[in-house]
């Protein structure tokens, strides 16, 4: 996986925090992403004190243009996209099936 470039989205704490550290010391190429911007940056300077290139793209993926929008600046950066995590969470109190965008 060396070399390989890795998006990881709520990567600001727990377990995508967890992931990312993982991935970096794996030596593949990062892209995060979270809500808190102050929080983003600090992990992205833990990994790239790791050797990693790392890319910090701060959004909410709750709204409907963010998604496309950060893998966008990740192919943007680094030519591709090989492995997607994504740990970004919503909690929603319906059934999926009566989920839309809005």
């Amino acid at each position: 996986m060396k070399g390989k470039v890795a998006l990881v989205t709520g990567a600001t704490r727990g377990i995508g925090k967890a992931i990312a550290k993982l991935l970096a010391e794996k030596a593949l190429r990062l892209a995060i992403t979270g809500r808190d911007e102050e929080a983003l940056q600090k992990v992205a300077q833990e990994i790239e004190s790791l050797g990693t290139e790392v890319l910090a793209i701060p959004g909410d993926l709750s709204r409907v243009e963010v998604p496309e929008y950060i893998v966008q600046k990740t192919v943007e950066r680094f030519g591709g996209l090989d492995v997607l995590i994504n740990n970004a969470g919503v909690a929603l109190s319906k059934p999926v099936m009566e989920t839309t965008a809005e």
